[in-house]
């Protein structure tokens, strides 16, 4: 308890006031520093701008005169509390489609719709998307209240790399999981009257309709 209180004043320390910390420990203790360093990160907010991926989840039931696209409520910052589309940060050594397939599977439990045998650039112009397509790009920045020592400090920046998508069962249920608090499929006519829905997400819905022809089952 001593060893991980001191780990983790020294962190702030680090945040607050210098530009570098080495902190030397026992092989034995070193299971303490992972934890000691995403508490210090969290607490310093992002130093350099981050890429994450949005998944643009259409889909267009027979018995629907319009397209329905899937929205999470964010359990977490930033944007905690609204709707927003399904996504998450890119890992290192992860395409950005395969990104949008892990995202979706871990907040919904949703498969995407997407063919294995194609060239990565291909992916890129599948209009009736067979395999979920890159086609736009957001900024998300969120700073510190205006008042408070820490005024206007980044807390989050991610630059968003849109994916449109369509599941490949149309009948499943998704199942809120991971960031998402609840998860729900809505008209695409019906986002324009929403609250506590997230900034550029009715412009990019209505981007995605315009790129895609989206299959109706």
């Amino acid at each position: 308890m001593i060893t991980t209180t001191l780990f983790r004043a020294c962190a702030l320390s680090w945040a607050k006031n210098t530009s570098m910390l080495t902190i030397r420990v026992p092989i034995r203790m070193s299971r303490f520093t992972t934890a000691v360093a995403a508490s210090s990160s969290a607490k310093a907010g992002h130093t350099s701008p981050r890429v994450g991926v949005g998944v643009i989840l259409l889909r267009h039931l027979v018995e629907n005169n319009n397209p329905e696209v899937l929205l999470i409520r964010r359990g977490k910052a930033p944007s905690m509390g609204l709707w927003s589309f399904c996504g998450g940060s890119l890992e290192l050594g992860e395409s950005l489609v395969d990104c949008a397939i892990r995202e979706a599977r871990e907040e919904t439990g949703l498969v995407l719709r997407h063919k294995k045998d194609i060239a990565p650039t291909t992916s890129l112009f599948y209009r009736n998307l067979e395999h979920p397509a890159v086609f736009s790009a957001v900024d998300v920045i969120d700073r510190e209240p205006s008042e408070g020592k820490n005024s206007g400090a980044i807390r989050f920046h991610y630059a968003v790399v849109e994916v449109a998508a369509v599941p490949e069962n149309y009948r499943a249920v998704p199942v809120a999981a991971d960031d998402a608090d609840e998860v729900q499929w809505v008209d695409v006519t019906a986002i324009k009257t929403m609250d506590q829905l997230v900034v550029n997400a009715v412009a990019v819905v209505e981007e995605a309709l315009t790129r895609f022809e989206i299959p109706r089952e």
